[in-house]
């Protein structure tokens, strides 16, 4: 987990030291005695209280109610056991930093587990760990955006013991099954009685594989034959965020949050179940009703715990007649999923700010992108959601796209580019008086960041886009398989060369060029797994866009790439060689003026013609040249493989360590160390002609001479040969590309040599 940005740069490092700690109340927390404490530097005027390990779990049960042989459950496998072997195991268990450890694992009662695995390395399995999401204890959570740590976590539903139970005896004592979001709720309900499955995150109800709802939802529907299914979120699922009100976000956006989760939820289990044999129902606490004004499942049962039985009861009523403690709506229908978008306040402006008016006030907001502004008590549009994709940086004005891009095999995507805009055209589709809601910037900056990123740097519009993946571990088979059969013996290599992109971007790094004749090589696979890696800020062009006097699609990009590479002027090279190396580069629009930018392109270069693709010679210090063979293994739906594996990769490449010792090199790999065979090769087509010739009949000549040494003027090879061309240039030529050595005597003067040449 990243800690926050506001503590980042003072507690980073006293985190990774060890220390427990909460800012906000200056106080350290230890498992060891008072007497042995040291304070780091600086904080000896901190508080410093001990704690058990297990004191916020110990606390944490005890309000819910859990003694320990309630949390305790037999599974199949573990660490260090066999798949088949059972064992009993804690589900809620103290971590190292005190928080709270919940186990995970399948509705059959199989353990999960994982193994750190080094996929560069050929060694055995490394340690096995349990999968388990962590509830960070205060102190921690106090550091962190979040309560939960799902590093070690895997995206699966939480089934409690007694609802494993109802499952595996198939006797049928209920008709509901229940979801909502959290294993301690979802564990509280079922130990009063309630049939519960949790999920680990609001969001986190499809298989990462599929995409469809997880399977084991569907199992337990289908065997249990439940007649009804209830998802159900806390009661505070309809405020506006306070965050959002304070930065003058859309505030539309949490309520429409968990309006969708719900609606989707319902979408995914009728592909599977349909409406006349599952009824769905969406329902919430009745938080502002009851005393204490509980939020979850398990606040609500603490809160009232004498009407237990009322409550099981609600659950029942639902979808029967109105409820004591809970608000649900029939969503088995379309009809219903809009009548849960006006639950949520979602319809119009105005009912969004009747519903929230004690905290929006007499203040400006934002409802779905658009601003509104409040006259006599009633919202009133200011900026429309429309003018937003508009900007004038600088003087000139651009409008934000979805344009859609090919994906591969006849497959489109759509990827959001700047395109020039006039103002006009602004005026005439939104009003006179829109140009003055237009964002302003000062001009254009290109700042490549995969961490951190930024859109607006200090006033300027940030030309490089972020990519966002949702990174989890995870295996990438096809994606090692991948580059394993194009890098060979240089594969730690590529994952050095990926790492740097992604981890250090203004790093520079030589030019990779894969070449081959033949076909289904794996040349294009290779730039449609970086796209998908880096997404917009990748670029495929073709030869005449490097000498184009417009550059704007691709001069601001990490990556820029071709398919067919083939320059057979000098000058292209020369360009190649300028940008590779360049701190900066002048980005050319139609009808704009140019404008200097950070450059940070990167090339990829795949050609068929691969002994003279490129002129260079044997001097060029940029060119990762390769040769690629033939795949032999067929394997269907490749790409989408390699599509699906990319949060995998980039948590790799994130968190892995950089094999190649670094020395200084300006393109940080020493040349010798990617200089192949294939190199040497274009290096030798790129020669001229007359040394080619040359070549060749300098090779016949001591082949029917029998001598190893033959002395020749550029007269006589001019006369020998038949050359055409003047002595001086085949001097030059030959000085250039052959390198001869000079013959010097030992005071390493040049000698003057006679001969004779017959």
């Amino acid at each position: 987990m990243k800690i926050k940005e506001i503590y980042e740069e003072e507690y980073n490092n006293l985190r990774k030291s060890g220390y427990l700690f909460n800012p906000e109340e200056e106080r350290f927390y230890t498992f060891n005695n008072l007497s042995d404490w040291k304070f780091p530097e600086g904080y000896e005027d901190w508080e410093v209280k001990k704690v058990s390990m297990d004191t916020y779990m110990k606390n944490r049960l005890k309000e819910l109610g859990v003694k320990e042989e309630d949390h305790q459950i037999e599974l199949f496998g573990g660490v260090g056991l066999h798949p088949t072997e059972k064992n009993i195991h804690h589900i809620f268990s103290p971590t190292k930093r005190g928080g709270i450890g919940i186990l995970q694992y399948s509705l059959k009662r199989q353990a999960y587990t994982f193994h750190e695995k080094d996929p560069e390395s050929t060694s055995a399995i490394n340690r096995e760990h349990y999968h388990e999401q962590i509830r960070l204890a205060p102190w921690d959570e106090a550091l962190f955006d979040g309560k939960y740590d799902f590093s070690r976590a895997k995206n699966c539903p939480f089934w409690p013991p007694q609802v494993i139970e109802e499952f595996e005896s198939q006797k049928k004592s209920h008709d509901t099954l229940i979801i909502t979001e959290g294993q301690f709720k979802a564990f509280k309900g079922a130990l009063d009685g309630l049939p519960v499955v949790g999920l680990t995150s609001i969001s986190h109800y499809r298989n990462k594989d599929t995409g469809t709802i997880h399977p084991e939802i569907i199992e337990y529907l289908k065997s249990c034959n439940i007649r009804k299914l209830v998802i159900l979120w806390d009661g505070d699922c309809r405020n506006i965020s306070n965050k959002a009100l304070e930065n003058n976000e859309d505030l539309s956006k949490r309520p429409y949050q968990f309006y969708k989760y719900a609606a989707t939820i319902r979408d995914l289990v009728q592909e599977f179940i349909p409406a006349r044999k599952l009824s769905i129902y969406f329902a919430t606490i009745k938080s502002k009703e009851i005393d204490g004004n509980p939020k979850g499942l398990d606040d609500l049962l603490l809160a009232i715990p004498k009407y237990k039985k009322d409550i099981i009861r609600d659950f029942k009523n639902i979808g029967e007649m109105p409820c004591h403690y809970l608000d649900w709506t029939d969503i088995t229908r379309d009809t219903g999923v809009k009548r849960l978008v006006k639950y949520f306040h979602l319809t119009t402006a105005q009912s969004f700010y009747e519903a929230h008016r004690e905290k929006i006030g007499e203040r400006d907001f934002t409802f779905r992108g658009s601003v509104y502004k409040i006259e006599n008590g009633f919202p009133v549009l200011k900026i429309s959601a429309d003018l937003k994709q508009y900007k004038r940086i600088g003087t000139d004005y651009y409008r934000l796209v979805k344009e859609p891009v090919p994906k591969g095999k006849g497959e489109i995507t759509l990827e959001e580019t700047l395109v020039p805009w006039t103002a006009s055209a602004i005026q005439l589709d939104h009003g006179k008086d829109s140009l003055k809601h237009v964002e302003k910037f000062l001009g254009f900056t290109n700042i490549a960041e995969h961490v951190d990123y930024q859109q607006v740097i200090k006033g300027h519009w940030n030309l490089y886009q972020n990519i966002d993946h949702k990174a989890t571990s995870g295996e990438w088979p096809h994606i090692e398989k991948l580059l394993k059969h194009l890098f060979r013996e240089q594969y730690t290599m590529i994952l050095d060369y990926i790492t740097l992109l992604y981890r250090k971007p203004t790093q520079k790094l030589p030019v990779i060029c894969l070449v081959s004749n033949e076909q289904k090589t794996g040349k294009s696979t290779f730039i449609y797994l970086m796209k998908l890696i880096f997404r917009q800020n990748m670029a495929i062009i073709s030869n005449n866009d490097l000498t184009s006097d417009f550059n704007a699609h691709w001069t601001s990009k990490l990556i820029v790439a071709s398919e067919e590479t083939l320059l057979e002027k000098k000058d292209g090279y020369e360009k190649i060689k300028a940008i590779s190396t360049a701190k900066t580069i002048s980005r050319n629009e139609k009808n704009k003026s140019q404008k200097e930018i950070p450059c940070m392109v990167h090339f990829i270069f795949c050609s068929n013609h691969e002994d003279d693709f490129i002129r260079i010679d044997d001097k060029d210090s940029r060119l990762w040249i390769r040769k690629i063979l033939p795949i032999e293994e067929k394997i269907k739906d490749f790409d989408q493989k390699l599509e699906d594996e990319i949060p995998h990769f980039v948590h790799f490449i994130q968190n892995r360590e950089i094999k190649y010792k670094y020395t200084g090199e300006r393109l940080f790999f020493a040349p010798e160390d990617f200089r192949t065979g294939a190199f040497y090769n274009v290096v030798k087509n790129s020669e001229p002609s007359l040394i080619k010739d040359l070549r060749h009949h300098l090779e016949e000549l001591f082949l029917v001479t029998g001598q190893e040494e033959i002395l020749m003027t550029t007269k006589d090879i001019k006369m020998e040969f038949g050359f055409r061309f003047e002595p001086n240039y085949i001097n030059k030529m030959v000085k250039k590309f052959l390198a001869p050595e000079k013959i010097c005597d030992e005071n390493g003067r040049e000698k003057v040599t006679t001969y004779s040449y017959y």
